[in-house]
């Protein structure tokens, strides 16, 4: 099982100043959970990026499932105690931490990814197969949100105005 984030934005021109507790606007995260062997999606979560998300998210993965499974995740922190606190110590959880190459100010410009230079894979609780560890499903289901859902582009005016129209648009 593969837990990934994939970003988007919700832009309103007319909105000033937002009050965190009544945020419409700003950077919106999709949690999603992927199992790398049939490709099903067992739960997302639409949010931000803090603790609490991810909290919520794992929850809702756990409570989905079962039996043991190996998670694996990149190396955002908010995980590790998000599947503590949701599995303990009932599952096989990997973290994978990516370097990326130093680009030139000119190259910046380009809109491609750089290239990954080294790949750390690290077991972080129960006993998960450390060639297993990978986001690479999650990251081409990202690709696919993106491609089939063009408010989700990158370089794109489908943008959702509101946070609660990009959730409505993912269901």
């Amino acid at each position: 099982m593969s837990l990934g984030l994939h970003w988007n934005e919700a832009k309103n021109a007319n909105q000033k100043h937002v009050n965190d507790d009544e945020k419409v606007a700003g950077d919106v995260w999709t949690w999603v959970a992927i199992d790398s062997e049939t490709k099903l999606v067992p739960t997302f979560a639409v949010g931000d990026r803090s603790q609490y998300m991810a909290n919520c998210f794992i929850e809702d993965l756990a409570s989905r499932l079962s039996n043991r499974v190996q998670l694996s995740s990149d190396a955002l922190r908010a995980y590790e105690s998000a599947v503590e606190r949701a599995f303990g110590s009932q599952v096989d959880y990997g973290s994978i931490f990516k370097t990326f190459s130093h680009s030139e100010l000119a190259e910046q410009r380009r809109y491609s990814p750089p290239d990954v230079m080294h790949v750390k894979r690290t077991p972080v609780t129960g006993s998960p197969i450390v060639e297993l560890i990978s986001t690479s499903h999650v990251e081409k289901q990202n690709h696919t949100l993106r491609m089939h859902c063009r408010r989700l582009s990158r370089l794109t005016n489908a943008f959702s105005k509101k946070i609660e129209t990009s959730k409505l648009r993912l269901r």
